[in-house]
């Protein structure tokens, strides 16, 4: 990542937009999400170098932030500078969770409304959606994440 503008996310998809507010001095930034991270507990989102100087968290090496979704970024070419979400028609759900046992998948089912458990080989997968577009599916993750399902991922719908 190092000097550009850029950071690693756990579950946004690959690319995509945030915006991240450094919440003690109130400055933004955009980032292009482009890798997987960050694997300490109690954080939410790693920085580039850049990223990090530009919201004034390089020095401490950790701030409270406010992390929002803006889309899927356009793919990297070699006259692409800035990054923009793009108009996503690509259809999403909500991964809640993954197991090995049916009852087990059934029970998650049932806490949410309008969940679903389908069967992959010998995986039994309970989510939500398909939903038009990241942006309108991260909404309902992060509902997701409120209800409790705090390891939910977003996934393009096959």
């Amino acid at each position: 990542m190092a000097d550009g503008i850029s950071a690693a996310h756990k579950t946004f998809p690959l690319p995509s937009i945030a915006e991240v507010t450094n919440l003690d001095n109130g400055k933004t930034i955009r980032v292009r999400v482009n890798d997987r991270g960050p694997f300490s507990n109690g954080r939410i989102i790693d920085l580039s170098r850049g990223a990090a100087k530009a919201l004034g968290v390089y020095t401490t090496g950790t701030a409270k932030v406010r992390v929002k979704f803006l889309g899927p970024a356009e793919p990297l070419t070699a006259s692409l500078v800035h990054a923009v979400p793009s108009d996503d028609r690509q259809s999403y759900i909500v991964q809640l969770g993954a197991f090995s046992q049916r009852d087990n998948a059934e029970r998650v089912r049932d806490k949410i409304d309008d969940a679903h458990v389908d069967r992959r080989g010998d995986i039994y997968i309970v989510y939500i959606g398909p939903y038009m577009g990241a942006a309108s599916a991260e909404k309902h993750r992060q509902k997701a994440i409120d209800a409790g399902f705090t390891g939910a991922i977003l996934k393009r719908a096959d």
